[in-house]
């Protein structure tokens, strides 16, 4: 294994938007670009995104907010898993 493949992906997750109803609109990005639209769940939405562009399962990534300092690490497999939680996505203390 190359020290690229066993180099965790960073996505950094945005709330860009609120609607009338109050709920949040979120934004996938990864070294600078747009990965995808992140709504509703941003972090299973975000690796379904990097599964569907041919990473591996099994690849680390570390899911970054924006606006705060949370951080998580999890595979792309573990964090798909998590489409029905909701991941609140506020700093650790």
């Amino acid at each position: 294994m190359s020290d690229d493949e066993a180099r965790p992906l960073v996505v950094v997750i945005h709330q860009i938007a609120n609607d009338r109803r109050g709920r949040r609109k979120f934004m996938a990005t990864m070294s600078g670009r747009v990965l995808c639209d992140a709504t509703p769940n941003p972090i299973p939405c975000a690796a379904a995104c990097l599964l569907r562009r041919g990473f591996d399962p099994t690849q680390l990534i570390v899911f970054q907010d924006a606006m705060t300092d949370f951080e998580e690490s999890l595979s792309i497999a573990e964090a798909i898993a998590l489409d029905h939680t909701v991941v609140s996505l506020r700093g650790r203390r």
